[in-house]
């Protein structure tokens, strides 16, 4: 279901800022003059910046514990698209690393940045990439409420250059984040965007189950199953041929039962990955039959879920997600009763996931259920986008029940996944409605007319460019 309510007149906010510098000073010299920069570069803003624009890499220095502001430090990456000062700002949260230098969406203005005409700042979540502190880490300060903060800094320290309107947005475990920021300081921006953003509570949110139980076809979830359960009743022969395929390339020793465990987990979380990313049209006929090949299995289950993420290196690249939703944010759970008697160990058991060493304290219910409160009373000038078939879905943000006079919104993108979770999927009418709301929140006049953000395709064609997954 999907609220909206109609646009009437046009919000117009614009502050003032008074610039000392002068009329001469470049873009990049105005950065470098910013409290707390260390480094400011200019680059190429390479094939996806289709406009007259100037592509930055800034690096900012943040505490590592905010309530302790000259003790440690880090170094926080924010890469920025800048069209010009007075022009609304896009803010996007992450909830993960920036993409890599070498990288061609190292600049890329995603949605809704083009819908407002605006400027665009990426900001790398800290603990994540570049934005790391010194080892040893300190895995306490890895908290909603600290990265809350770092945003909030960087924001404030741009707001002394850019006057316009500032949304914050942010997709998957980015939009979590925007989401958690905007609740901590809710007069940063003017609004946030959420794409595909979950609100889970515990370690095994059970929403999921019911989703899984119930999304998509009888035949299509029978043939998961069916996939599952042969993979786990071949085990032997499974392994044999796992081996045979990593041949080298990947360890499991992390695992206590070593590629046995790994390849358990990998089967456990199929069915959830499936509907996540899967074509939800054309999906079901790439699943293999009963009695396939091992290697032809092992193959499909590598092309759909990935080995490599579950291996020793994946495993410790991505210990600072797993540290968030096993003390704060949560998980979903796998619908696992369809595979009872055949597992020897339990998926959904994160705890091996956790960083090497480190005593994991107990789940933190307290952080989601404030976030619950706050979406149900106090959001204003929110929009969320889901996808129909997308399981995180089920575990969406609930809207207030004053959600018009609040200004906050829910769009669906019809028969989507996880990554079709973005206003240029939804249909013609919403896509117009979603639109004229944002650029009504940053003070632009309402369009008749639809922007391009990328080639317009349909929910059962490749979206071009092929960003990566967020999960």
């Amino acid at each position: 279901m999907k609220t909206w309510s109609k646009i009437v007149g046009t919000i117009v906010l614009m502050s003032e800022v008074s610039l000392s510098h002068g009329a001469d000073t470049t873009v990049l010299e105005k950065f470098e003059s910013i409290r707390g920069i260390k480094s400011a570069s200019e680059d190429p803003c390479g094939q996806y910046v289709t406009y007259e624009a100037q592509c930055f890499t800034l690096m900012l220095e943040q505490p590592v514990d905010h309530l302790h502001p000259l003790g440690k430090q880090f170094e926080q990456r924010i890469r920025i698209i800048h069209r010009s000062f007075d022009a609304p700002m896009a803010l996007r949260t992450r909830g993960y690393a920036l993409y890599a230098d070498s990288s061609p969406f190292k600049y890329f203005p995603i949605e809704p940045t083009a819908l407002i005409e605006g400027n665009f700042i990426d900001v790398e979540h800290r603990y994540f990439g570049t934005s790391k502190p010194a080892d040893p880490l300190d895995w306490s300060k890895l908290t909603i409420k600290q990265a809350a903060n770092d945003i909030h800094t960087i924001v404030e320290r741009l707001k002394e250059l850019y006057s316009g309107q500032w949304i914050s947005f942010g997709y998957s475990k980015g939009g979590m984040t925007s989401t958690y920021y905007r609740n901590f300081y809710p007069n940063d921006v003017q609004a946030t965007v959420a794409l595909a953003a979950p609100l889970m509570f515990g370690r095994g949110d059970a929403r999921h189950d019911i989703f899984l139980s119930e999304v998509g076809t009888e035949e299509c979830r029978s043939k998961i199953i069916d996939f599952q359960r042969d993979i786990l009743s071949r085990r032997i022969e499974m392994l044999s041929a796992l081996d045979n395929y990593i041949d080298g390339k990947y360890t499991a020793n992390r695992w206590p039962g070593g590629t046995n465990q790994a390849l358990e987990h990998v089967v456990g979380e199929y069915n959830f990955i499936f509907w996540q990313f899967s074509n939800p049209s054309t999906g079901c006929e790439t699943i293999p039959a009963v009695g396939v090949s091992a290697e032809d299995a092992i193959a499909h289950l590598d092309a759909k879920v990935g080995f490599e993420s579950y291996m020793d290196e994946g495993l410790s690249s991505n210990e600072p997600y797993y540290w968030q939703l096993l003390t704060q944010l949560g998980y979903p759970s796998l619908l696992l009763n369809p595979l009872s008697g055949l597992l020897e160990y339990n998926p959904e058991d994160y705890l091996v996931y956790a960083p090497a060493g480190v005593n994991v304290p107990n789940h933190d219910w307290w952080p989601m259920s404030m976030m619950d409160i706050w979406a149900r009373f106090q959001a204003e000038r929110v929009m969320y986008v889901y996808a129909d078939f997308d399981p995180f879905s089920a575990a969406a943000y609930p809207l207030p029940m004053d959600a018009e006079e609040k200004e906050v919104y829910r769009f669906d993108v019809f028969q989507g996944h996880h990554n079709l979770s973005r206003i240029s999927f939804l249909s013609e009418e919403d896509r117009l409605i979603a639109t004229n709301i944002l650029r009504e929140w940053v003070g632009l006049e309402p369009t008749e007319l639809e922007i391009t953000v990328r080639p317009r395709l349909s929910v059962n064609e490749t979206a071009l460019p092929v960003l990566p997954l967020e999960r």
